[in-house]
């Protein structure tokens, strides 16, 4: 039996479940049944929902993305370089383009307007 999931990377804990299913040779419904089981905290349960409406919903999940990256700005406290990365992790979010040219660009024009008035105006 896998172990049960507490925290860290659930993807790589999902694959293990995986292997153990198979291993086991659990129908889908006994996997369904036994998954939940194996969440130990209730805000594993809230990740593994929002992780299956993501993946259900993926669409509608990468238009909000892009909607979220097109209305970020820069946040009191942050840095710049969190504000780079917050954009990158949302325009990857995305999947806008493979291409990294566009991505980079895509980047640029949603940086600049994202940093505060007076330094984006500098």
């Amino acid at each position: 039996l896998p172990s049960s999931f507490d925290d860290g990377d659930f993807k790589r804990w999902l694959l293990y479940f995986e292997v153990c299913v198979e291993a086991n040779g659990w129908s889908d419904t006994i996997k369904a049944k036994k998954l939940p089981t194996f969440l130990k905290v209730k805000s594993n349960y809230k990740l593994l929902v929002g992780t299956l409406k993501s993946k259900l919903n993926q669409k509608a999940s990468q238009v909000a993305a892009f909607d979220e990256f097109q209305k970020a700005a820069f946040m009191i406290g942050e840095s710049m370089r969190s504000l780079a990365h917050r954009l990158q992790l949302l325009l990857d979010h995305a999947c806008v383009t493979e291409d990294k040219m566009i991505n980079t660009a895509l980047l640029l024009r949603r940086f600049i307007p994202g940093l505060p008035r007076i330094i984006a105006d500098s």
